[in-house]
């Protein structure tokens, strides 16, 4: 998906574009309309009004020379004089005429028009008896079919005007219709631009708050990782402070070095899974796996001389063997943590018993400290896992982000957390995590094998 800035910048670009494209189809359209009404203006310009013109005139003539012939002038010396010189005139606007291009159906009616014209100067030259009445008709014959002409001219000028008319019409409406969706068209695309706008700010919100959340969370890992070391660092100040007192016997000592120097690697794998998981983007690393039942002896052992300290007793109940899908550090913090709170959460309780136990269904491996402790108050289950949510008034030391950890790692190796608990009855916090895919196999290959 294209960024929201990359997007409304398209949709700007696009919106433009459009506009320019309807502006230009709009000019397109005006321009082929403006031709074609140039054309048939030029044609009336240049065929229809010149014909016009010279076809009245023709025809004035044929009536003044009609007028004469009904008066009898021709047959005066002055009246044959003004009827040659009307016939003169006649023929030089028809020779205009003739010369003009001809509409349609017009050619047809020239060769009449100019026998009849043959005939018109005849009869102007016999001067004979007899010879007014085919004068006459000749006149008369020429005036009709001058008249025919001139009603096709003026089909076609009318013709003409009116196409030009129409023209003109369907331009404005082709240019209104093109400029109305350049309009439609130009709103829609700045009402998407608009929403990719407010979209843009409102992934610059979500990723500002994902960048606070991002900081809050490595904040709490820099606190996790801290309150992870500090832990085992306490048994091995524990070991330093006894051999500065030198009063133990060597077995003893070389016991407590034994728990400092357990203390000290367990430190380390709790460092190097964190760094791990926090250098992969708090995503599990592909392919670890480790052994439950290891680490949750390791954990025991380490922590035993902290419950020792606290008056508690700290029980292994079950270790089942299982491959985890997960690194050594990861576990040991997850395991740590739970252990670690256990202890530090018995108070005053009579009995002061720590249970740590593992199990294996449906493929998950789950892992269960119990303690017996004065448990959670009530409602408070819910918002244990949350971080910076402690006890009220549990007067223990830290910060709260320990439980908030082990759900956080816990859930984004595809596992999940909760505890169950009881005012006054202790509480029980577990996790689970998906098994190892190699130990799954080499089960699944076992069971397999019994079944033949």
């Amino acid at each position: 998906m294209p960024e929201p800035t990359l997007q409304a910048g398209r949709h700007l670009l696009a919106s433009f574009a459009v506009v320019v494209a309807g502006f230009v189809t709009a000019t397109i359209t005006a321009e082929l309309a403006s031709r074609d009404i140039g054309d048939h203006a030029e044609s009336l310009a240049r065929n229809g009004l010149p014909s016009l013109r010279s076809l009245l005139t023709v025809r004035a003539e044929l009536h003044a020379l009609a007028l004469d012939v009904a008066r009898d002038r021709p047959e005066s010396e002055g009246g044959l004089e003004a009827a040659r010189e009307s016939m003169e005139r006649l023929e030089r606007e028809l020779d205009t005429y003739f010369r003009l291009p001809a509409y349609p159906g017009e050619e047809d009616r020239w060769p009449q028009l100019r026998a009849l014209l043959a005939d018109l100067r005849a009869g102007l030259a016999d001067r004979g008896p007899g010879s007014r009445e085919p004068l006459r008709q000749a006149v008369h014959r020429c005036y009709v079919e001058t008249t025919e002409l001139l009603d096709i001219n003026q089909r076609w000028a009318s013709l003409e005007a009116e196409q030009i008319d129409q023209q003109r019409r369907r331009s404005i409406a082709r240019a209104l219709a093109l400029d109305g969706l350049c309009v439609l068209l130009t709103g829609f695309i700045a009402m998407r631009v608009r929403r990719a706008l407010r979209r843009e700010a409102e992934l610059t919100t979500e990723r500002n708050r994902l960048l606070a959340e991002r900081a809050s969370e490595l904040e709490m890992f820099a606190g996790r990782v801290a309150h992870d070391i500090l832990n085992p660092l306490a048994g091995v100040k524990l070991a330093v402070d006894l051999m500065r007192r030198g009063d133990e016997a060597p077995e003893a000592q070389a016991e407590t070095i034994q728990r400092a120097g357990a203390s000290v690697r367990r430190v380390q794998r709790i460092v190097d899974g964190l760094l791990s998981f926090a250098r992969a983007g708090a995503r599990p690393t592909p392919g670890a796996e480790v052994e439950l039942g290891d680490v949750l002896v390791d954990v025991v052992s380490d922590l035993g001389p902290t419950a020792e300290a606290a008056e508690a007793q700290l029980v292994l109940e079950a270790a089942p063997e299982c491959s985890v899908a997960c690194s050594p550090g990861i576990l040991t913090s997850l395991v740590s943590n739970l252990v670690s709170n256990a202890i530090k959460y018995l108070d005053d309780a009579p009995v002061r018993r720590v249970v740590v136990r593992g199990s294996v269904r449906d493929r998950m491996a789950r892992v269960e400290v119990e303690d017996t402790g004065p448990g959670l108050p009530a409602g408070f289950a819910s918002a244990v896992f949350e971080p910076y949510v402690r006890g009220r008034e549990s007067g223990k030391p830290g910060i709260g982000l320990g439980l908030a950890t082990v759900k956080r790692v816990a859930e984004a190796h595809g596992g999940r957390v909760g505890v169950e608990s009881a005012p006054g009855h202790g509480a029980r916090f577990w996790f689970e995590l998906p098994c190892g895919a190699l130990r799954a196999v080499t089960r699944e290959a076992a069971a397999g094998g019994k079944s033949r």
